[in-house]
């Protein structure tokens, strides 16, 4: 028995001491993610291809730049051609505004163009098929979009061009509009590979190539440098930041080491495809002695990580004259802490602490900005529409105006339901800070109650027009909560529930509110899909059974240009208090 100890003992302390004498490799050492990269037209563009207007990657200001569609494609061109490559995949989408000179709303057949022409060759084109727009004599957004999925690559050279054109009727003129915030047309991109990092370079406080870096280092001398080359396709005026984090031996980010700024070297003036970046940390002489890695984000200039290297780029912090085996001791030390810490987490891990509502918004990183895009994902009884009661119970309790479409209850159900959770909402109905929007109650053979309705949730013309409408009374920033696209699908095609999702989110976003959308998980994956990669924020739910009892948990798994917690978190519901989490922290 002792004897058998004994080799347990020992196999675990070689263990320990492996992990301890080898550097850790990262976990993935570089990305490239999908980025939606959204290009605003600008500039006075022409009915005509030799005088094309330009494509922003910043939000205008104004004036408002219009143009007459009834005529000939009117085009935008990037400024510049790419100055490396990348790839376009994934479904472009193009959000236009428009207005017509009828008496009433006409549809009017519009379609979107994406042209590229590599280096010394000739343009080529990928169009939307023709989408029919309402157009009324107000501007309004309509979104245009890709049914297949592009997949370009496009090199060194390569010249950008997007162009609208519609097919209007007899003495009908079509006008877009562009280059102010409340008229902001612009294309969205899915985007990769725009950005890159090259060799990265580690150097001491004198310049020269190091490898390790001694603990006990004289101030000034306590210096690591890190070089990296960064290449955009783009131009340097793309990249808004370049940012280093140190990883400790353990995988951590060591305090006061991240998101530190690198800088130009020297500052560059001309277009060219890379630009040398340095950053400095001084490190203090109380760290650990190991191999720490670097991790180098490349942020854009709309906010998105355009590129991550995570490792295996590194160096070693040491103190000289301890060899790693005098470190034993503590190693075999470490290995009762760890199996004593061991059983404390298990145990630990058996109680949970009941957390309000508001703890929701550490799940997501803060509160959802204004202009946010969300869809709640999840099963039948899940607790969607709870969420959802509440986020914009939130929003109302703030001084917010918010919109709730109602698709798959009566109205008056969803107001007993928040009442019942201590959600009252005639104080705020009676100010008309909040509408609802009834698309239920007809279908259910019941004569509407609401100002706004529709007789059918099919109609989604008719559906767009009461949201618009309900948006408009309590003024600007007014928030929709669309519950649900669930019930769309059996009465409209895929293709039309996208594009009407999407018009709708553009019209909330471009009055400075938020959008939620809540959708079932056994729809059309064409919806689902599309419906994701326009969203900012995606929030997956799900009831499930556990030891006999039905519970539910929800979970964060998109937020864009956001830190957010990932895993499940379970919750119930309680009169007067909504929705309960379950934490393993105690509320302070």
């Amino acid at each position: 028995m002792r004897r058998r100890a004994s080799i347990i003992i020992v196999t675990l302390f070689f263990i320990l001491l492996i992990a301890a004498l080898s550097p850790r490799e990262a976990h993935a050492p570089a990305l490239a993610p999908n980025v939606n990269r959204s290009f605003y037209f600008s500039g006075a563009s022409h009915p005509n291809a030799s005088i094309p207007g330009s494509l922003s990657s910043s939000p205008l200001t104004g004036p408002v730049i219009s143009d007459n569609l009834s005529r000939v494609p009117t085009f935008f061109v990037l400024p510049s051609f790419l100055l490396s490559s990348l790839t376009v995949s994934g479904l472009p989408t193009f959000t236009i505004w428009l207005s017509g000179n009828a008496s009433s709303v006409t549809s009017v057949q519009v379609q979107g163009v994406f042209s590229w022409k590599p280096l010394n060759g000739l343009w080529s084109n990928s169009s939307t098929l023709p989408v029919p727009c309402p157009i009324g004599r107000s501007p309004a957004a309509c979104t245009l979009n890709y049914v297949q999925p592009l997949a370009l690559s496009l090199t060194f050279g390569t010249q950008v061009r997007v162009g609208i054109n519609a097919t209007t009727p007899a003495k009908m003129i079509v006008t877009m509009y562009w280059g102010e915030p409340s008229t902001p047309s612009f294309v969205l991109l899915p985007l990769s590979g725009y950005s890159s990092i090259g060799p990265v370079q580690i150097l001491d406080w004198t310049g020269n190539a190091a490898a390790s870096f001694n603990l006990n280092a004289t101030k000034g001398q306590n210096t690591v440098l890190v070089q990296a080359p960064v290449t955009s396709a783009f131009g340097k005026d793309d990249v808004r930041s370049v940012n280093l984090t140190i990883v400790d031996p353990s995988g951590r980010p060591v305090p006061n080491a991240v998101n530190i700024p690198f800088s130009q070297i020297p500052p560059v003036s001309q277009p060219q495809q890379t630009y040398p970046y340095v950053a400095e940390w001084t490190y203090p002489s109380n760290l650990s002695e190991g191999n720490y890695q670097v991790w180098i984000d490349v942020v854009d200039i709309q906010g998105n990580i355009a590129y991550s290297l995570h490792g295996p780029s590194g160096f070693g912090l040491f103190k000289p004259g301890i060899h790693p085996l005098d470190l034993i001791p503590y190693i075999v030390g470490a290995a009762g802490g760890i199996i004593a810490g061991t059983f404390y987490i298990k145990r630990r891990r058996r109680k949970e602490y009941l957390a309000p509502f508001d703890h929701f918004y550490s799940l997501t990183g803060g509160r959802l900005p204004q202009g946010t895009m969300v869809t709640v994902e999840g099963t039948t009884g899940a607790g969607k529409t709870l969420l959802t009661d509440q986020l914009m119970y939130d929003d109302l309790k703030r001084g917010r105006p918010c919109v709730f479409v109602s698709t798959a209850d009566f109205p008056g159900k969803i107001r007993s339901g928040m009442r019942s959770l201590g959600l009252e909402t005639e104080p705020y109905e009676s100010k008309e800070s909040l509408k609802f929007v009834d698309s239920y109650s007809m279908e259910a053979g019941q004569p509407s109650q609401e100002k706004f309705y529709v007789s059918s949730s099919g109609d989604l013309t008719s559906l767009g027009v009461k949201i618009s409408s309900a948006m408009s009374t309590p003024g600007d920033g007014a928030s929709v909560y669309f519950d649900s696209l669930t019930p769309l699908a059996p009465r409209s095609k895929s293709e039309s529930i996208v594009s009407f999702a999407q018009t709708v989110g553009a019209k909330a976003r471009g009055s400075g509110g938020k959008i939620f959308f809540t959708i079932g998980s056994s729809v059309d994956d064409l919806i689902l899909r599309q419906l994701e990669e326009a969203s900012d924020c995606i929030i997956q739910m799900e009831a499930f059974e556990e030891g006999g009892l039905r519970r539910r948990r929800m979970r964060i798994i998109k937020f864009r240009n956001r830190s957010f917690h990932e895993g499940w978190v379970t919750f119930t519901v309680e009169d007067n208090k909504g929705i309960i989490f379950y934490s393993k922290k105690p509320r302070k």
